[in-house]
């Protein structure tokens, strides 16, 4: 009879199993032109989301982070960050330019995998770089660290996953 715990330990290992086997077959990129821009969430920021999103060349530069009940969050590139400010004015809360983004485009099993954020998250808490924001989006896997830290956890995710 197998007790709880060696169970716990066999489910733990098979779920690990299948994120390395995940990550494995991803394709990483790195983009240190990433901007944080925070908004108060309220009918007028919701109409110059849609304006902004008219006003730009390339709509898909533009990842909308979060909506939470009072903020909404974006990232951007750097070059829009003038258009964002003249269009959302005064609901502006905070900008932070320091930010590099790793994306990680990954198989369709990645969203139905249990324990993927969480040992996502646990390698950059093992290495001590915070994360920002993190998103992901059916194969999509976004994450926003601090710039500096930006193409050493890159490397270190390849090497981990070997992707």
């Amino acid at each position: 009879m197998v007790s709880h715990s060696v169970g716990d330990k066999i489910m733990s290992y098979l779920r690990q199993r299948k994120i390395f086997e995940i990550f494995a077959k991803s394709e990483l990129s790195v983009d240190t032109d990433s901007v944080i821009i925070s908004v108060n969430k309220n009918i007028n920021s919701i109409k110059s989301m849609d304006r902004f999103i008219q006003k730009i060349e390339n709509p898909s530069q533009v990842i909308v982070s979060s909506m939470g009940e009072h903020t909404l969050t974006l990232i951007i590139p750097e070059l829009l960050v003038e258009t964002a400010k003249s269009e959302f004015g005064k609901e502006v809360i905070d900008i932070d330019k320091n930010v590099g983004t790793i994306f990680i485009k990954c198989p369709r099993d990645v969203s139905k995998t249990p324990g993927v954020i969480t040992y996502v998250s646990s390698l950059f808490a093992d290495k001590n770089v915070t994360i920002y924001e993190m998103i992901l989006s059916y194969t999509d896997f976004a994450i926003v660290v601090n710039e500096k830290h930006a193409y050493k956890m890159a490397s270190y995710i390849k090497k981990v996953f070997g992707c």
